[in-house]
């Protein structure tokens, strides 16, 4: 007797019974797709609803089975203050590290003293932002000169996109300096990098800007004279301090990397050949990063400089006084010369909180923790910042100070509280409810709780933030909680590493591996 066939409906079922079942399976203990829901890791990931652009990023979830997070890792996790949300932040602090904060750069603090972090190449490639042209084109700027640049000394003739020179003299001197007058220069704006569309909807930034010192230009000489003496220089400007200076400077068909205060070069690379001379063109591209200076050749690395001894690690803050960076073209001596294809990045420049006062710089990690940061530091609530309040209750439900009574049930639960002039985000604590003398909190299993009581205006602080510790009103009074910062990352709390771009396609084209 032959074989009996299932219907054709019973096998649809089955079907799609076994693709539910992997699908499950996969989100669980596989994969898992997120959506990216704010600013903290743009440009690397972008989290803007009001633009309409929100990455959605795949989650490696076997990539910390046999092993932990590993440094520079985009890695998914749990809040450590609230189980039931989902965070995605960059991990650059290990277990039993100190981390420090300084010069918009991370360094790991030793018996020897603190050492600046430098990241793969790779990495390093993915996380330079455009400075220049970018900030010209979203102004609608076509000409170099004006607001982008500014003649210091020399004729400059521009024509075509691009800058030609032409000086007699040995002692003749030249000068271009990047202004950039809108943002300030050189500084951290958070609109660097980031799609068009997005910064047409608006990016907000906490803080001042800060003058960012780690900058990558690029260039392209042709020269007809023989051997022009050019550098490009890279100044670092503080009221009260020694003036720094790293610089790339040609002469006579050589270059050599020069590192440089007011007494004169104090470190130099070994010197390199530089075909520019005769009509010949070359495509020179200056950095300084991680406490080093590369010079690159027609995209081919020539030399490399330590510069390790001449960092500068306080803030920047041009409007406060604080000093600027400023980036300068020069030509000494006869020379005729074309200038194109100019272009100038930043990296991504860490900082010390913007809402926390006094702000920590420095951050010891605990055995199995881990301190993770966004890639946009001015946007980010981080390990820099996470602090929790403990509330008490009643067991009517009337808010109270646990210390003072010991009968209360007391809540532990992320401290982020709603600024005074506008509605409450999701992710705040604890939320006031205006007009109800109810006070919503949501304690670190991610449960919330209403509780009768209220917010009263600290006595202390004329503007609420996002740390600051809030005033309550409850059954016996006003009182201050306690605050416990919590800035560590558990290992059980991680949930995977982040891989992949996968959407949106519009308006912004979002594809391709995440490093």
């Amino acid at each position: 007797m032959g074989a009996r066939r299932e219907p054709g409906i019973r096998n649809g079922i089955d079907g799609l019974a076994s693709a539910v079942i992997f699908l499950v399976l996969m989100k669980y203990f596989a994969a898992e797709a997120y959506v990216i829901p704010s600013a903290s890791m743009q440009p690397t990931l972008i989290g803007s609803p009001q633009s309409g652009v929100q990455d959605r990023v795949l989650v490696d979830k076997t990539a910390y089975l046999a092993h932990g997070p590993r440094r520079w890792d985009v890695a998914a996790f749990r809040h450590p203050l609230r189980a039931t949300q989902d965070l995605v932040k960059r991990v650059v602090g290990l277990p039993g590290e100190t981390i420090s904060i300084a010069g918009g750069n991370l360094h790991r603090v030793g018996a020897d003293g603190e050492d600046v972090l430098r990241r793969p190449a790779e990495l390093l490639r993915a996380q330079w932002r455009e400075v220049f042209p970018a900030r010209a084109r979203r102004r609608g700027e076509e000409r170099l000169l004006g607001a982008s640049f500014v003649v210091e000394r020399g004729e400059w003739q521009e024509k075509g996109g691009g800058l030609s020179l032409r000086q007699d003299g040995a002692d003749a001197v030249a000068a271009l300096r990047f202004a950039d007058a809108s943002p300030g220069g050189l500084v951290d704006d958070a609109r660097d990098g980031l799609p068009d569309q997005v910064v047409d909807a608006g990016v907000a930034a906490t803080g001042p800007n800060e003058a960012v010192q780690d900058v990558r230009a690029q260039l392209t000489v042709g020269a007809a004279s023989p051997g022009p003496a050019l550098s490009i220089e890279l100044a670092i400007e503080r009221p009260g301090h020694a003036r720094r200076r790293f610089e790339l400077a040609i002469a006579a068909g050589h270059g050599v990397l020069i590192a440089a205060d007011e007494g004169g070069p104090r470190a130099t690379s070994d010197p390199f050949d530089v075909p520019l001379a005769g009509g010949a063109s070359c495509t020179l591209r200056f950095t300084h990063v991680d406490d080093e200076c590369v010079a690159e050749l027609g995209g081919r690395e020539v030399a490399r400089l330590d510069c390790r001894a001449f960092r500068t690690r306080d803030a920047l803050v041009p409007d406060a006084g604080g000093g600027t960076v400023v980036l300068r073209i020069a030509v000494h001596g006869a020379a005729e010369l074309r200038i194109a294809a100019i272009r100038i990045d930043r990296d991504v420049h860490y900082r010390a909180s913007c809402i926390a006062s006094p702000a920590p710089t420095r951050f010891t990690v605990p055995a199995d923790r881990y301190f993770v940061l966004g890639d946009e530091p001015r946007n980010s609530i981080d390990s820099r910042d996470w602090a929790a309040i403990t509330v008490g209750a009643t067991s009517d439900g009337r808010l109270v100070d646990p210390r003072a009574h010991a009968d209360a049930v007391a809540w532990k639960g992320a401290l982020r509280t709603v600024a005074s002039d506008r509605l409450p985000e999701v992710d705040e604590n604890p939320i006031f409810v205006p007009g109800a003398s109810t006070v919503l909190f949501t304690d670190t299993l991610g449960e919330s709780h209403a509780l009768r009581g209220e917010q009263v205006p600290n006595p202390h602080v004329e503007f609420i933030d996002s740390l600051t510790v809030p005033w309550l009103r409850g059954a016996d009074g006003d009182w201050q909680p306690e605050i416990e910062f919590a800035p560590f990352v558990p290992r059980a709390a991680f949930l995977g590493r982040v891989v992949f771009v996968f959407w949106p396609t519009w308006p912004a084209f979002r594809l391709g591996v995440v490093r």
